[in-house]
């Protein structure tokens, strides 16, 4: 942040800190909400989610993108791998995503409960114009002090917690301002605070339904009756039959389920990716299993190396700026065929895929001139 940015950003969290006293004070409903556009899911033990994304993105058979397996040959041979293996392990406690300086964790329990909500409410890709024009800031960088204030205010991040938070209070944690900014301003952002309160009251319902405090107490309890040869996948199995509106990124294409799970993955991703090394509990035996967490960064950056194809009239729609509905023929192809390329790639440079993932991400997806490439916009989802 600039000199500006820090004194207003430390304003912010003392009003977030006073916030904490108004949502101890509040009482919400754990009531319905109406479900997103998710496929149906059947709880129980006995799938895979991680094959179950890898499998259903590359049998999915798209005409609006399709992977240029020439292409990905290129991509290899140009590939510096030691780079992308520095890259992408490094990514959880690099400045970009981590939260040393920000926030002092007295225990990894409870930076591990922290790190499952951060990447519970980690989205508003679709929303980056809006958020551009607001306050300068794209999705992650909105989230991520967003996070910091909502800590302050509710540290424990206990269902009790998050079930208090109304929409005003969310505007007033994530988006400082807004309720003083203009009409226009209040309008266009107004459906990212009412998924971030979806996402909010899907935790506390999911971990309450549980009989879990807190998402700190569901990771650790989930992983401790995990198999030991697939600790990754339990935790993202349960993430999603648990917490359906935030994580079961699912859908259908032609009547042919698939499945890309990006949120749950990456909860597990960041914890494996940051605690291996010094918590036996998060050497997860099939981390390295885990696919790439498929957002549009992801994706346009296999649209501009070439890697995935897509028609003439997607490209006009992107370009353009044009929304793609969540779950819609065109979304589902882009990311389950981006997907699909970037195991190609991983494969053929022998890495994991959430390794490539992550170095195309915050390395290849940050250069300017991939800034600058055209991301789709998908406003109505709340997994990126």
């Amino acid at each position: 942040f600039s000199t500006a940015g820090a004194w207003f950003f430390q304003l912010a969290v003392k009003k977030a800190q006073q916030l904490r006293e108004v949502v101890l004070q509040v009482s919400v409903g754990l009531g319905a909400l109406p479900p997103l556009k998710v496929a149906d899911m059947t709880e129980h033990a006995g799938w895979n989610p991680l094959a179950r994304v890898r499998d259903t993105c590359a049998a999915v058979d798209t005409t609006e993108a399709w992977v240029d397996t020439e292409a990905v040959k290129v991509f290899v041979a140009t590939a510096d791998c030691n780079a992308i293996v520095g890259a992408g392990e490094a990514l959880a406690s690099s400045g970009l995503t981590s939260f040393a300086g920000l926030i002092e964790f007295e225990t990894v329990t409870d930076e591990v409960g922290f790190i499952a909500v951060t990447h519970a409410l980690d989205f508003g890709s679709g929303f980056r114009s809006a958020l551009h024009k607001f306050h300068g800031l794209g999705a992650w960088n909105t989230v991520k002090p967003g996070m910091v204030r909502l800590f302050a205010a509710c540290p424990e991040l206990s269902a009790k917690e998050l079930s208090a938070l109304g929409e005003d209070q969310l505007a007033d944690i994530f988006l400082p301002g807004l309720a003083d900014s203009s009409a226009a301003a209040r309008a266009s952002l107004a459906p990212f605070v009412k998924l971030l309160h979806r996402c909010t009251q899907d935790l506390a319902r999911g971990l309450v339904e549980r009989q879990f405090e807190s998402m700190k107490d569901f990771v650790f309890a989930t992983l401790a009756r995990a198999p030991q040869a697939e600790p990754a996948a339990a935790l993202v199995r349960e993430l999603v039959v648990a917490f359906p509106v935030v994580f079961n990124d699912a859908h259908r294409y032609n009547g042919q389920d698939v499945f890309l799970y990006k949120k749950a993955q990456l909860v597990t991703g960041e914890l494996f990716h940051r605690f291996r090394s010094e918590d036996e509990r998060f050497n997860f035996a099939d981390g390295n299993r885990l696919t790439c967490f498929c957002d549009n960064v992801i994706v346009a950056t296999m649209r501009k190396t070439g890697c995935i194809r897509t028609t003439a009239e997607l490209a006009k729609q992107i370009e353009c700026g044009k929304d793609i509905p969540s779950g819609s023929a065109a979304e589902v192809a882009l990311r389950a065929k981006s997907l699909t390329a970037v195991e190609q790639i991983a494969s053929a440079c022998q890495l994991a895929p959430c390794t490539v993932g992550n170095f195309l991400w915050a390395v290849l997806g940050k250069q300017p001139e991939f800034r600058a490439f055209p991301r789709h916009a998908t406003p109505d989802t709340c997994f990126y």
